[in-house]
């Protein structure tokens, strides 16, 4: 990668929470490493995340974003040379999506669904709530404060994470061409691009768990849900309202949200067609990175006791992402599902991401756990990034909730998967799991909870089937060699600015 005398100057504007933003930190590490000026704009609202704390994050374990910018200019992901340029943090003035959709909605079970046309056509309706929490106000001062920081910062090029609504509207405003990145796959972005009506008939609709590819015999009720979607989302009060204070601040075009595509916009996708699903197009300015993971250190230089228990036995990691809970039963069924996993393989070993809830520990979970317990360790957070888990070597099954970093991390690290999904898109990367042999849905019969016994036999047979370890293994040799992910990113990124994605004109 050629690397300019003057730092290129690069503006993420992104959403705070950790599956949203992971992509942008691994790609704005790459673009540090290439002599780039870095920064980073996402909300901060300190008095709503203390307000929905105990909702989102009990305990507060997850570092806030701007901390999280101080930690990649420290080297805690890997090594800074010496002289390069420190990312800089601009705080956006208003609350990150999860935190105002806890303060509007707190109860979180409720968003949690199961599949099938009935579940599908119940939870629309909380759609719009997840699409856009905010009050038409506050939704512009998020877009007027985005363009504040562009105008301050003056970048070459600008990158959107895809949900980050306010910096497409901000960079509307403006009439700067903006780069997408997104942690997520084909299906969320280019649907509005396939030819012959596709989106209707040829995927699986969201929430729906209608299986990949999708069956012929479902194309019927996709229809009639991607309708019921369309006119959910088009009529809602809270969308129609942003949108008419949109119009009211000038921000031209239609609501991002209601964009999925366009021909305008360079997007930077973590996925491929090996692992993903078979579109009939794929557009010119669609670049497809294979995983955007995050750079880390071996364990050996960061948590050797955690490495020295690895090396014990074969591990299966349990790591259901930063927003999943489980209730009282949905954990004491995983410790169930463990304790069988256990005493049937006195080789193997668990790690358990446990997260604490207000309710404390529960006590039922280590008396299931007894007869193994010493062989399970249980945590309240991964101190360790998980894809360096992944990455040590040591790790035969992980099991997470479906989410998209979850699964992109196990296709680049070639580890096997059990998913045990609960909500929106998780049951979509279950199905891509399942469809190219790496992993195995733990709870397909009564998702978006879990049975003891079901979730134990997907553990028995991900950690002992022979194809699905070595279609892991190879899907992962595959990725790592076609794939540069966050190199990839990074260097695309350096290529549109140079060209006529560059913001030459002053602000």
């Amino acid at each position: 990668m050629s690397v300019p005398t003057t730092p290129r100057k690069i503006l993420f504007l992104t959403n705070s929470e950790y599956g949203q933003s992971n992509v942008v930190f691994a790609t704005a590490h790459e673009l540090i490493l290439n002599n780039v000026e870095v920064h980073i704009a996402s909300f901060e609202a300190p008095a709503i995340a203390a307000a929905v704390s105990n909702i989102i994050d009990y305990g507060n374990l997850r570092s806030p974003i701007r901390t999280r910018v101080d930690e990649l200019n420290a080297g805690i992901h890997g090594p800074i040379p010496t002289g390069s340029v420190k990312a800089v943090f601009h705080p956006i003035d208003s609350p990150g999506m999860v935190e105002k959709l806890a303060l509007v909605s707190p109860d979180q079970e409720g968003m949690r669904h199961g599949t099938g046309f009935r579940e599908a056509w119940r939870i629309y309706t909380q759609i719009p709530s997840v699409l856009s929490s905010y009050t038409p106000d506050e939704y512009v001062n998020g877009v007027k404060s985005c363009v504040e920081i562009v105008k301050k910062v003056n970048p070459d090029g600008i990158v959107v994470e895809k949900l980050c609504a306010q910096g497409f509207d901000a960079c509307a405003l403006l009439g700067k061409k903006t780069i997408s990145i997104t942690p997520n796959s084909f299906k969320d972005t280019l649907a509005q691009a396939q030819p012959g009506g596709f989106a209707f008939w040829g995927m699986a609709v969201e929430c729906s768990g209608f299986g990949f590819p999708l069956p012929w015999y479902l194309i019927p009720l996709n229809i009639i849900l991607m309708i019921r979607l369309i006119i959910i989302v088009a009529t809602s009060s809270n969308i129609k309202a942003i949108d008419a204070k949109r119009k009211e601040a000038n921000i031209p075009g239609q609501y991002p949200f209601f964009v999925t595509y366009s021909k305008d916009i360079e997007y930077l996708l973590p996925t491929g067609r090996e692992f993903d699903l078979k579109l009939p197009y794929i557009p010119e300015n669609v670049t497809t990175c294979g995983p955007l993971t995050i750079r880390s250190y071996p364990l050996s230089q960061t948590y050797p006791e955690l490495l020295k228990w690895l090396e014990r036995n074969p591990t299966v990691l349990i790591n259901l992402g930063s927003h999943v809970y489980g209730s009282v039963d949905f954990n004491r069924s995983i410790a169930t599902a463990v304790r069988i996993l256990l005493s049937r393989n006195q080789y193997l070993q668990v790690l358990w991401k446990l997260k604490p809830t207000y309710l404390g520990p529960d006590p039922a979970i280590m008396e299931i756990l007894a007869p193994v317990a010493d062989r399970v360790m249980i945590v309240k957070w991964l101190q360790a990034e998980p894809v360096s888990i992944l990455r040590s070597g040591h790790i035969i099954a992980s099991v997470h909730h479906g989410g998209a970093n979850s699964y992109y991390e196990s296709i680049e690290t070639g580890t096997p998967q059990l998913a045990l999904p609960c909500w929106f898109d998780t049951y979509d990367y279950t199905e891509k799991m399942e469809y190219f042999g790496v992993g195995i849905w733990g709870s397909r019969n009564c998702a978006p909870g879990i049975d003891g016994e079901e979730c134990a036999q997907a553990l028995i047979k991900v950690t002992e089937d022979e194809s699905i370890q070595r279609k892991a293994r190879e899907m992962g040799e595959l990725v790592r060699k076609k794939y540069g992910g966050r190199k990839d990113a990074a260097q695309k990124i350096l290529e549109l600015v140079a060209g006529n994605f560059g913001l030459q004109t002053k602000l």
